[in-house]
């Protein structure tokens, strides 16, 4: 099976960019159900998807950064995952999840996709 390296260049690209955007414009990103659960899980999807397609040619540090994204989401706690409570992305381990997504970003060269997603989303 073929399988479109583009498209999961994007997914994980989008995935990626969606966590690190500030607390206040995650609903406009995915209004379709619980924030915190699809914000987790499109990432979880899309990064295994990226890791496996790409990791023959992943350097150590775009590992590393990888690595420190799910390292912080799992260190969330039972109640910074609470569904569908979209408050839960203003606590402290979303914040860490934040800022290890935009560490990630900048060694992707994602994060000027930031502003691009934000003005689809509306904001």
């Amino acid at each position: 099976m073929d399988v479109n390296l583009e498209a999961v260049w994007r997914l994980f690209r989008d995935s990626l960019v969606d966590l690190s955007l500030a607390a206040e414009g995650r609903r406009r990103i995915g209004p379709r159900g619980c924030l915190a659960c699809e914000l987790l899980n499109d990432f979880h999807y899309a990064g295994e998807a990226f890791r496996h397609n790409f990791e023959d040619v992943l350097t150590a540090e775009q590992q590393a950064v990888i690595s420190a994204v799910y390292a912080a989401m799992g260190g969330l706690e039972p109640a910074d995952v609470e569904c569908f409570n979209d408050g839960v992305v203003h606590r402290r381990g979303w914040q860490r999840l934040r800022e290890k997504a935009a560490e990630a970003g900048r060694v992707f060269g994602c994060e000027r996709e930031t502003g691009t997603r934000d003005a689809a989303a509306g904001g």
